[in-house]
């Protein structure tokens, strides 16, 4: 019997399954989504040659499957969108990394920016109470000198002070700085704090500006 060479053919052909290709992907693990945000900054410069020859050479997978992955940490990273080619374990992990660690990140300095904000108004507000203690120290030595106060001896009082460096503030961090805001006081400012202490009872109003310590 003859055999034609269709027959052949489809023999042989029967004989010899050519196995297809299919699509063969890893399991993705932690560790290999940290790998891919590693080398997120050359992939988004277009370096992906070398982000394939990078990753596959620690993590066996196919060009498809990485390309998506990497492709996901991006959409994530940058723009907070989920892809729908890579499992939810990865949307999840790229979700944690870029967006509730940045949310974190953003909520923690803006907590550090607040306290920073608390610590120096309340510097500043003991610096400022500071000041009017030692507007009342000038004004007992010019009572004690004069017999009166006026607003301009309270004024010259300081600047004595000053040059003779009698002007102390309890921390020493703060010294220099709370001199030079003794030395900004201007006439206006001391008549402010001398009303403060009027208001505390530190200090009588007599008229205009002078005043008397308040027995």
């Amino acid at each position: 019997m003859k055999i034609t060479e269709t027959q052949l053919k489809k023999i042989i052909k029967e004989i010899v399954q050519v196995p297809k290709p299919h699509k063969v992907e890893e399991e993705v693990t932690e560790e290999m989504l940290e790998d891919m945000i590693s080398v997120l900054p050359l992939w988004e410069i277009g370096e992906f040659d070398q982000v394939e020859a990078l990753i596959q050479d620690v993590h066996p997978m196919g060009r498809t499957q990485l390309h998506n992955l990497m492709n996901a940490a991006e959409e994530m990273k940058n723009y907070g969108q989920i892809n729908d080619n890579v499992p939810e374990f990865a949307t999840d992990y790229f979700h944690k990394k870029f967006v509730d660690e940045w949310e974190e990140i953003q909520e923690m300095k803006t907590t550090r920016r607040q306290l920073r904000k608390i610590i120096k108004e309340s510097i500043h507000s003991q610096l400022d109470g500071e000041l009017t203690n030692l507007v009342f120290l000038a004004a007992q030595e010019v009572d004690r000198e004069y017999g009166e106060i006026t607003v301009q001896d309270v004024v010259d009082e300081i600047k004595r002070m000053d040059s003779e460096g009698q002007i102390y503030y309890d921390d020493p961090r703060f010294q220099d700085y709370f001199v030079s805001l003794a030395r900004e006081l201007t006439y206006e400012d001391v008549i402010d704090r001398m009303q403060e202490l009027t208001r505390m009872g530190e200090l009588n109003d007599d008229l205009e500006d002078f005043y008397s310590m308040r027995k």
